[in-house]
């Protein structure tokens, strides 16, 4: 099995991707799911060092030329969301991988199968920094251990060394005798010739000799007695050193744990000032934007407070302050930045500018609006003419005040709704003199 999966990488190595100075790491030889086309190769390939790029390529044969093989599709291992191998059996033939969207292939050999979703895993622990693809329903022991043909040399050569192992064993069971040994024994029969005719008078010899050997160790012992007791010493002193040794280890490795905690805490800390660092830059973004929505400059004041509207340059200030204070309080702001006493201090302000600066539009508006009627009324002249009169001098009149009269709609309808009625009752007088007028001449 191994071998035909050698033959491939072999054959792909040399026909595809030597030219290209690339190394196959791992194939498989799939099919789609559920389609009956000409089978393909899911390979895993590597530039050389010393900055390796691992990608995963679909290698195609081509139908034309036997023998000439052709990449399809090649993906990047970051490209890879994740690999899911349907089952965690052995036998299963499918599995799916996530790119761009979700290839599901059938491998035609098991151990293929296996082998590359191993170095797939592998080579993406390896090389992926950031979000790695993930693994699922695959047996744990696939991605732990090494590659089915690694594994195989490893049974193999542990098989082997058990099999010198036993003859090892069994050489060292059946030892021949070394040549003092076979004198030694030889010297032993030449002694005991009698041995053969009286057994008791031997084993009472070997007896007797056993009993010298016994006194001669003993005394040896006793004789080396101040030796051992010497190295009782020596070992009292060694297990000593040893326990000394071993506190001062424990001591360090205190003081390690000690720093390693200490370490965590400023890391901890520095991750909170951080995030404390980017809040601080939100808040200032916000408020600046807050500030600049409800910033009125201090000239749009004083045109508010005390607006000339008699004066083209006056009623230019007067209009360009008015729409200023009405962009700033209809400004788009957070409903919850609305509670803060600063702001709602400034839109208070507002307020009390839109107020007088209304109230002194109405009252100038008011006072123009009955002085053009009257003036109109008393200017009246008679005509013979059955024509009625325009009026094209009041529409010159007010025109400049346009501006100020959508504003007041906009920002206080009161006093416009005020406003217009003035208007309509100064200005009607007006024309019903003129239809008086326009009917006298008639009849």
């Amino acid at each position: 099995m191994l071998t035909t999966l050698a033959n491939i990488k072999h054959i792909l190595q040399k026909e595809l991707f030597n030219s290209s100075d690339e190394r196959v790491l791992s194939v498989v030889t799939v099919t789609k799911t559920y389609k009956k086309k000409r089978a393909c190769y899911l390979c895993i390939i590597t530039t050389p060092p010393p900055v390796p790029v691992v990608t995963v390529s679909v290698v195609k044969q081509s139908e034309q030329r036997e023998g000439e093989y052709k990449k399809k599709r090649t993906w990047q291992l970051e490209e890879i969301k994740w690999v899911d191998g349907r089952n965690e059996q052995f036998e299963t033939h499918e599995f799916d991988i996530q790119v761009e969207k979700t290839y599901k292939w059938y491998a035609l050999n098991l151990h293929e199968r296996q082998n590359f979703l191993a170095v797939l895993y592998k080579q993406i622990h390896k090389y992926v920094r950031g979000q790695r693809a993930e693994f699922r329903n695959i047996p744990a022991a696939w991605l732990n251990e090494k590659s089915p043909e690694k594994l195989a040399a490893a049974r193999s050569a542990e098989q082997k060394n058990i099999q010198d192992s036993d003859d090892e064993e069994e050489a060292q069971e059946f030892t021949a005798l070394t040549d003092k040994e076979a004198s030694e024994l030889g010297k032993l029969f030449s002694e005991c010739d009698f041995a053969v005719k009286d057994a008791e008078q031997l084993i009472e010899k070997l007896s007797k000799e056993l009993h010298d050997l016994d006194g001669a160790n003993i005394q040896s012992v006793l004789a080396s007695e101040k030796q051992v007791l010497s190295l009782m010493e020596h070992i009292d002193k060694a297990i000593a050193e040893a326990d000394g040794f071993e506190r001062r280890l424990d001591s360090y490795e205190e003081i390690l744990g000690h720093v390693k905690e200490t370490m965590e805490k400023i890391g901890g800390k520095n991750a909170m000032i951080e995030i404390a660092n980017n809040n601080n830059i939100k808040l200032m973004k916000e408020l600046n934007k807050v500030i600049s929505q409800l910033d009125l400059p201090h000239l749009h004041q004083q045109a508010l407070d005390e607006p000339d509207l008699k004066t083209v340059i006056g009623r230019k200030a007067a209009i360009a302050a008015a729409q200023s204070l009405q962009q700033a309080m209809n400004s788009d702001i957070d409903p919850t930045l609305l509670r803060l006493e600063a702001v709602q201090d400034q839109r208070k302000r507002f307020e009390k500018w839109k107020a007088k600066f209304s109230g002194i539009v109405s009252r100038f508006m008011n006072n123009l609006f009955i002085h053009l009627g009257n003036e109109m009324g008393d200017n009246m002249t008679t005509s013979t003419e059955l024509v009625l009169p325009n009026h094209l001098s009041v529409h010159r009149e007010l025109t400049p005040y346009t501006e100020l009269m959508h504003w007041t709609k906009a920002m206080d309808r009161k006093t416009y709704d005020g406003l217009t009625r003035v208007y309509t009752t100064s200005l009607s007088k007006i024309y019903e003199r003129d239809i008086k007028n326009f009917f006298a001449l008639v009849s």
